[in-house]
């Protein structure tokens, strides 16, 4: 299916009464015996008395694109263009970082051992070794960096919080940029550069 979809021309494109046919979004290839009749090709969908014309409107659009260019919904990517002329493993690889992409935690916490300053200067450190500009806040213990990439700028907040004694909560707060540029700059952080300082990691609150 996304062979079909993923096409430039707009003639061999698969259309979205036909993607709605597809067993993706059936059992199997048959409607649900309450599903409305899908338009052929070229007729006009028939509304309930009780539609609007906004309503109308909104069935026959799907993320902004139309029933007869499914290049739309692509759109919203600044990448789209190169994406329509993509093979179908392509495609599955576009979708599969787009899946991984999901799993990136704008939020990662962990406790420590150790005195606050000490920590934040080991982190600096190491966000130094990775090219990172960075600002401290000592009265705070909080770091805000960030590092040019391919893909531009990215930025993260990471900040200390003593929870008792020597016992530490350690932040790292995503920033702005690129998701996939930030997460392979956060997994050579964390799992690399500061892995020491992890006592254990801490789920954060949804």
């Amino acid at each position: 299916m996304l062979g079909k979809i993923l096409v430039t021309d707009s003639k061999a494109r698969l259309k979205i009464s036909d993607l709605k046919k597809h067993r993706w979004f059936t059992d199997e290839g048959k409607l649900p015996e309450d599903a409305p009749p899908v338009p052929a090709e070229g007729e006009e969908r028939q509304s309930p008395a009780n539609d609007n014309a906004t309503n109308v409107e909104a069935d026959a659009n799907v993320e902004g694109g139309s029933s007869t260019d499914t290049s739309q919904l692509l759109a919203d990517d600044p990448n789209s263009a190169s994406k329509a002329n993509m093979t179908e493993e392509e495609a599955q690889k576009w979708i599969t970082r787009t899946q991984s992409e999901q799993k990136v935690k704008r939020v990662f916490q962990f406790k420590s051992r150790g005195v606050p300053a000490n920590i934040v200067k080991s982190i600096s450190e190491s966000l130094g070794e990775m090219q990172c500009e960075m600002k401290i806040f000592e009265e705070n213990n909080k770091i805000k960096a960030c590092r040019m990439t391919p893909k531009g700028m990215i930025g993260v907040v990471l900040q200390v919080y003593t929870l008792e004694g020597d016992l530490q909560m350690v932040e790292v707060r995503r920033g702005k940029g690129d998701i996939m540029e930030y997460s392979s700059f956060y997994n050579d952080l964390v799992k690399n550069k500061i892995a020491h300082l992890i006592e254990e990691v801490v789920e954060p609150a949804e």
